[in-house]
C-alpha cells in the first residue's frame, strides 16, 4: 500500500518564525516540535504496525529539505530522529514494542560510534560508557548507543548497538558550535545499566540484516542501506538550508530592484544577478542528484534487487559533492547579500554558519567517498564494507 504524501506547508511560517529564537536559545522550539509530532513527521520511518507511515526515503528527505529551508537545526533533528527510528526496526519486534506500543509518538536518537562497553555478568548484560554530541537526544524517549561487546576477559569481540530508555541516561549540554546551534546535541553517559537481550543488536545480527535487505518479506523502506540513510540525514538538511538562503536573497534583491532608479544601477547589478543564477544552478544540481539517486534506489528496493557497488558508491559521491555544491552556493549568496547579509537578523548568515558546520560532519567527508566511487568505476574489487563509514 503506498504511503500518503505528508505536507508541512502549513507549518512553515511557524518554523521560520521560530528560527531566530531557536538559535538564540540553542534549543529546538517546543511548539514547533509538538506541531511536527502532531503532523506525523517523526513517524515517517516508523512501521505501520506501530502507527508509522513507512514513507519512502525520498518522501522523508523532501520533507526534511522543506523544513530545513526555514530552520536548518529543526530539519537536522527531523532527519536524525527519523533515521534512528528506521534503524530501530532492525532490532526486531520486541524492541519496537518497548518503544512504540504504548507511545506511538516516542522519538529515538542514536549515537552508533562504539564508545560504550557491554559486558555480561551474573545478572545479565550491562552497559556503561559516554557518547559525544548526540543529536536531538533531549527530545527523545529512547536512545540507540554504540558499544564494544567484551568477553569474560574484558577483551572487545564485536560492536553492538544498544537500545536504552531516557531514564537510564545522563545528559550534559555540549552544544558550542557556531552553526546548527539548536540540534539538541548533548553528551550522554550511561553507568552499569542492565540491558534486556532483545534491546541489543549485535554485529552478527546487523550483518545478517544487511544480507537480508533485498528479501521481499521485508517492507521496501527497510531494504535500503544503513550508510545511504545515515549519510543522507547529514547532507539533505544542508541542501534544504541552501534553498532557504537562495529565497532569502531573492526577497532582498526584489526589494532592491524596486528601489533601482536608473539603467546604470541595473547594469551594475548584472554581476550580482549572475552570481545568484550560479547559486541557483548549484542548488538545483544538488537537489536533482538527490532525487534521481533515491528514485533509483527505491526502484531497486521495490524489486528486491541488490544495489550494485557502482551505484552505491556513486550515490555516496553525489551526497558529499551535493553538500559541497550547497556550500559553494551559500558562499556566493553571502557575498551578493552584501552588508545586509551579514547582519544577525538576515537568514543567509545563519545558513552560512549552519552549512559550514554541517559540512564538517564525518558523513560529509569528501575525499573518501569520491575516491571510492572512482575506484569502483575503474573496476577495483571493492566491498560494500569499504564504502560504509562508521558514523
Amino acid at each position: 500500500m503506498p504511503s500518503t504524501p505528508l505536507t508541512v506547508a502549513h507549518l512553515m511560517p511557524d518554523i521560520a518564525g521560530a528560527a531566530v529564537e531557536t538559535e538564540r536559545t540553542r534549543t529546538p522550539s517546543g511548539t514547533v516540535i509538538t506541531s511536527l509530532v502532531d503532523a506525523g513527521v517523526f513517524r515517517m520511518m516508523q512501521p505501520r504496525a506501530f502507527g508509522g507511515s513507512e514513507s519512502t526515503p525520498l518522501e522523508l528527505f523532501s520533507t526534511v529539505r522543506e523544513i530545513s529551508s526555514a530552520c536548518t537545526s529543526t530539519g537536522w533533528i527531523v532527519a536524525a530522529t527519523n533515521v534512528s527510528a528506521w534503524l530501530l526496526v532492525g532490532f526486531g519486534d520486541a524492541a519496537a514494542r518497548d518503544v512504540w506500543e504504548a507511545t506511538p509518538d516516542a522519538l529515538v536518537a542514536a549515537a552508533v560510534m562504539p564508545t560504550g562497553q557491554l559486558r555480561q555478568d551474573r545478572t545479565g548484560l550491562r552497559l556503561s560508557g559516554q557518547w559525544r554530541s548526540v543529536t536531538g537526544c533531549t527530545q527523545c524517549e529512547w536512545l540507540i548507543l554504540g558499544a564494544l561487546v567484551l568477553n569474560a576477559d574484558g577483551v572487545p569481540v564485536e560492536h553492538a548497538q544498544v537500545l536504552v530508555p531516557r531514564n537510564d541516561v545522563r545528559f550534559a549540554d555540549s552544544s558550542r558550535t557556531v552553526g546548527l546551534a539548536a540540534v539538541g546535541c548533548h553528551d550522554v553517559a550511561v553507568e552499569d545499566v542492565l540491558i534486556p537481550p532483545w534491546r541489543v543488536s549485535s554485529q552478527r545480527h546487523r550483518s545478517a540484516t544487511e544480507q537480508a535487505r533485498h528479501l521481499r518479506s521485508i517492507p521496501t523502506v527497510y531494504r535500503h542501506s544503513v550508510t545511504t540513510m545515515y549519510c543522507a540525514a547529514a547532507a539533505v538538511p544542508l541542501i534544504g538550508a541552501a534553498q532557504g538562503a537562495y529565497r532569502a536573497v531573492l526577497d532582498q534583491w526584489n526589494v532592491a530592484n524596486q528601489l533601482t532608479q536608473s539603467g546604470r544601477m541595473m547594469i551594475e547589478a548584472e554581476a550580482v544577478h549572475a552570481e545568484i543564477g550560479r547559486a541557483a544552478f548549484e542548488i538545483d544540481t544538488a537537489v536533482l542528484h538527490l532525487e534521481r539517486d533515491f528514485a533509483e534506489l527505491q526502484s531497486l528496493a521495490r524489486s528486491a534487487k541488490r544495489v550494485p557497488i557502482e551505484t552505491f558508491t556513486r550515490v555516496r559521491r553525489n551526497q558529499v559533492l551535493s553538500v559541497r555544491l550547497a556550500e559553494v552556493a551559500v558562499d556566493r549568496l553571502v557575498k551578493v547579500a552584501g552588508r545586509e547579509g551579514v547582519t544577525m537578523d538576515h537568514p543567509v548568515q545563519r545558513v552560512w554558519r549552519d552549512i559550514h558546520t554541517g559540512a564538517s560532519n564525518r558523513a560529509n567527508r569528501e575525499v573518501d567517498a569520491v575516491a571510492i566511487s572512482t575506484r569502483a568505476a575503474l573496476g577495483f574489487d571493492i566491498e560494500h564494507s569499504e564504502a560504509r563509514p562508521v558514523i
